[in-house]
């Protein structure tokens, strides 16, 4: 049947490597907390953040003129004031009112430009109203006052690789590099940007020179899925089989091992190993439709449906299985009335499948009902995707 396989990638987000040291506490993919960022000029006037003010230090020595000198007094109190400003941001923030804390964190900024504090603080508050272009503004800020904070350039980076600016993020993550002698995470993450710039035999470069790699499962899973990429089906089962050998009962593995053997035409270990990811994690969608598909290609149909329809109770708006089963229906000539509303259910999902419209069409043909099965057909030229009568495209998982 004709459909669209989505499966899981090895995660990014959130999920750095478990080699890679944390970095203060924090993970890139996580708001860089403020009071966790380190601060190393000492900017805010020294004070942590959150504490009020200890009050109005006494610049007066014996005997000066109490007057004093105008030009030498404005900065301590402009310091002073703009600390008053920090102070009163950070209470908005805490009561939820965003508006007013921008406003006396950019009052802050005005007095004292160099602020690392107030800038890191409403780059937050842009971030939490999805302003990510002004965000990254007072990021850089923060990066210009403190170079080598490296949490927060690591943080900066992947901005900008979620905004798929891969220039500005290459350039901060080749510079951690170069200027830290633990790589691991720069490493890592511009193995990211090549594979989100398509050029995985550099991803796998990046991946191979982190230390410790060969021992961390979800490397191992990235550089196999980058091995695929590349057509080298051998080394992307090898690096799979290192991955099960440190973690036999990781329901990843096993899935990316069933569909490495799937893809290689060998159905009795891709069923064994989809059988495995299903019994340590039941509540596993694509692994249960990858088993569907094995066992369809095995002519086994019933223990087939069974699996498709153990899917749907899942995943209800898994459009795929209800598009595979009802066509399943259709090629075999039984249950007419059940594949169209199977199809249909698909189709409900994602209108606009051109594998699906296509599906419908052969259950109109096998009804006899062919003027409907020429104008579904013809709807299905308007869009492009595989046709259902290609059985499974079944691959290792490609970027989502």
């Amino acid at each position: 049947p004709g459909w669209t396989i989505e499966v899981p990638v090895p995660p990014v987000a959130g999920a750095v490597p478990s080699p890679v040291p944390p970095v203060t506490g924090d993970t890139p993919g996580e708001d860089p907390p403020a009071d966790r960022v380190p601060s190393t000029n000492g900017t805010g006037g020294g004070e942590a953040p959150g504490d009020m003010p200890s009050g109005v230090p006494d610049h007066a020595e014996a005997g000066a003129d109490p007057a004093g000198d105008e030009a030498a007094r404005r900065p301590a109190e402009d310091d002073q004031a703009a600390e008053v400003h920090y102070q009163i941001a950070l209470i908005y923030s805490e009561l939820g009112e965003q508006p007013k804390a921008i406003e006396y964190f950019k009052k802050t900024i005005e007095l004292e430009p160099e602020h690392f504090q107030a800038h890191l603080a409403i780059a937050r508050e842009y971030e939490k109203k999805n302003q990510v272009e002004q965000a990254i503004i007072h990021y850089q800020k923060c990066l210009e006052i403190e170079p080598e904070n490296r949490v927060l350039a690591e943080y900066l980076g992947t901005l900008y690789l979620e905004k798929s600016d891969y220039k500005e993020a290459e350039k901060i993550f080749k510079k951690i590099k170069e200027s830290s002698k633990s790589d691991i995470l720069s490493n890592f993450w511009l193995g990211i940007l090549a594979e989100e710039k398509s050029d995985f035999e550099k991803a796998i470069q990046y991946i191979k020179s982190m230390s410790g790699y060969e021992k961390d499962v979800s490397l191992l899973l990235r550089l196999s899925y980058y091995y695929a990429h590349v057509k080298n089906t051998k080394k992307s089962v090898e690096t799979l089989k290192k991955a099960y050998e440190i973690d036999p009962s990781n329901p990843e593995v096993c899935f990316f091992l069933g569909l490495a053997y799937e893809t290689d035409n060998k159905m009795d270990l891709a069923l064994e190993y989809f059988d495995k990811a299903v019994a340590v994690k039941d509540d596993f969608p694509e692994a249960h439709f990858q088993r569907a598909v094995v066992l369809d290609k095995q002519k086994k149909f019933r223990q087939s449906g069974q699996a498709l329809l153990k899917v749907i109770s899942l995943n209800p708006k898994h459009a795929a299985a209800y598009n595979y089963l009802g066509y399943s229906f259709a090629d075999r000539n039984m249950r007419l009335e059940d594949a169209e509303t199977l199809i249909n259910a698909a189709l409900k999902i994602d209108p606009e499948n051109g594998a699906y419209i296509d599906s419908l069409g052969w259950v109109y043909y096998r009804k006899g009902e062919y003027e409907k099965a020429i104008e579904q057909l013809q709807i299905c030229l308007l869009y492009t995707s595989p046709s259902p009568r290609d059985r499974t495209r079944s691959r290792m998982p490609s970027s989502a």
